[in-house]
Formats: C-alpha cells, sequence, structure tokens
C-alpha cells in the first residue's frame, strides 16, 4: 500500500497554487496590525503553542502538533503587500505566503493570502492533494484571524493545481 502511495505522489506536481480570500469589517490598518504582529499569532491561533522572533524579520512557530517551521519576510510593500517564505531548507515544504489588503466600501477589507508552495515528500504530496487540501492551512489561519478580529469567518478558497 505504501508503495502505490509513493508513486501515486511521485506522479503528483511538487508545485503547487492557492488562495483564500478573507472579507473583514475592519480597516486594512487593523487587520494588518494583527498579522503584522507575528510573535503575538500564537494568541489566535489554533494552530500553534508559539512564536520565537529571531529579529530581521525572521521567527520560527511551534506548532500544538509539535513542529517547528522557520519563516522570513522577504517583502513589505507600501502596506498592500507582504510576502513571507518558508526559510527552513530541510523542511518537508517550501513555499511562499503572500498577503494582499485591498480596501473595501464601508471601510470593509479584503485580505487574499496566494500560497505557491512545493511539496518534496510524495506521500505528503498525495495526502494534501486529495485528503488535507492545500488550501487547509489557508483557510485556518484566515478563520483564526476572522475570530481574533471579533467577527465571523467569511473566507473563501481556491485552487490552481
Amino acid at each position: 500500500m505504501l508503495f502505490i502511495a509513493i508513486a501515486w505522489g511521485t506522479s503528483l506536481p511538487i508545485d503547487h497554487t492557492a488562495s483564500c480570500t478573507l472579507v473583514s469589517h475592519r480597516s486594512p490598518a487593523q487587520v494588518r496590525a494583527i498579522i503584522a504582529d507575528e510573535p503575538g499569532s500564537a494568541k489566535w491561533r489554533s494552530d500553534l503553542s508559539g512564536v520565537t522572533a529571531r529579529g530581521g524579520g525572521m521567527w520560527v512557530e511551534s506548532s500544538k502538533s509539535g513542529f517547528q517551521t522557520t519563516y522570513l519576510i522577504v517583502l513589505r510593500h507600501d502596506g498592500s503587500i507582504t510576502h513571507t517564505i518558508v526559510a527552513q531548507p530541510d523542511a518537508a515544504f517550501a513555499g511562499s505566503w503572500t498577503y494582499s489588503f485591498a480596501p473595501q466600501p464601508g471601510g470593509r477589507t479584503s485580505l487574499t493570502v496566494v500560497e505557491n508552495g512545493q511539496i518534496y515528500n510524495p506521500v505528503f504530496r498525495l495526502l494534501s492533494r486529495y485528503m488535507i487540501g492545500y488550501t487547509a492551512t489557508m483557510r485556518r489561519y484566515l478563520t483564526d484571524l476572522s475570530a481574533a478580529l471579533n467577527e465571523p469567518a467569511q473566507v473563501t478558497c481556491a485552487t490552481g493545481g
């Protein structure tokens, strides 16, 4: 059975793109302020047990399941776009999240997160594609963010392969 999973996973592409969008009743500045406080994100993210700042735009997230992942902000552009990457060469996955903030009528905000990811392990590739879904982490992140903003989650997601 493992051989079949490995063979099937190997036939899937390493790269994928997916996105999720949250519509918030808060201003872009309010939404951005919560996201920009990476060490504080363990207070509102349901999947984290802690976050350690490393300086220079780098931080380490400790998940409740025991994994640690290092991230790095590589671009902040005029408050509308933030681009982060997985900064851990030995990880089973890599890639980036790009956050785009757009003001909406009535002082609302549309936040879109685009993931350009790579999954190296063929079994994880298979699980991600058919069981977990490429958008699961983004959906949880944006749902947790909605709760931190004290609003109902209005999240929509799409995958591009």
